[in-house]
């Protein structure tokens, strides 16, 4: 026996929803199987739900080509990072500096691992710290470590952190667009299952059944074979 499923994709909701509605307006039958007034009501949750999901498309789009950039830039700014620990590492195995001054980059006191710069988020931290770190052992006083500079360091750590901070605010608008469509599927699946049931009802047993699976095969109604049946 045929079995109905309701769409479990946004992008085939919208498509069941449109399928009914294009049907109605060129109905070969006497009479519709929808109301004025219903229709009225789908047509409304439509356009709701379809903006929400073509919004929704153009921010993850955005999103992704922001990620690409903020990768780009992340090679760069996460070389001349690491470089620029090592290089403090080295002047505190020379004993030019003190071990205690890696306290004021938060590195730890007894260790010369470079910290962990695998995402980017810790690159953005890290890259927050060592710089600040730095302005405050040079305006103390201290020399000033070179080869990289933190200004050389800076520059590309700024071009990263740009890129970084968009693309966390396209993540919000994503984020955002998703929690408005996964409000509106509860009801556009009522919806859906609303119309579906009136034109199966509509329909009735005025026809064969071929006949009818046919006919509601036409305003988008989706019927699937059990495996025992199949057999």
């Amino acid at each position: 026996m045929a079995y109905r499923r309701l769409p479990n994709t946004d992008k085939a909701r919208v498509r069941a929803l449109k399928t009914v509605l294009e049907k109605c307006k060129s109905n070969s039958y006497p009479e519709g199987p929808l109301k004025a007034s219903f229709i009225s009501e789908v047509n409304q949750i439509l356009h709701e739900f379809d903006m929400a999901v073509g919004r929704y498309d153009h921010c993850y789009k955005n999103q992704i080509e922001q990620g690409r950039k903020v990768k780009d830039k992340s090679c760069k700014a996460k070389l001349y990072l690491s470089h620029f620990i090592q290089v403090l590492n080295l002047s505190i195995e020379r004993e030019e500096l003190s071990h205690e001054i890696r306290e004021l980059y938060h590195l730890p006191l007894n260790s010369n691992q470079i910290p962990d710069l695998s995402t980017d988020k810790r690159m953005a931290e890290w890259g927050e710290k060592i710089i600040e770190g730095e302005r405050i052992r040079t305006q103390g006083g201290g020399v000033p470590i070179y080869n990289p500079t933190i200004a050389r360091v800076r520059v590309f750590y700024d071009l990263f952190a740009t890129e970084y901070r968009e693309h966390q605010h396209m993540q919000e608008l994503t984020a955002r667009q998703n929690q408005m469509i996964s409000s509106l599927r509860p009801k556009v699946d009522l919806f859906i299952k609303e119309m579906w049931n009136t034109i199966e009802e509509w329909i009735g047993d005025k026809v064969s059944f071929i006949d009818k699976m046919t006919i509601a095969k036409e305003y988008g109604i989706v019927y699937y074979s059990r495996n025992r049946d199949k057999k």
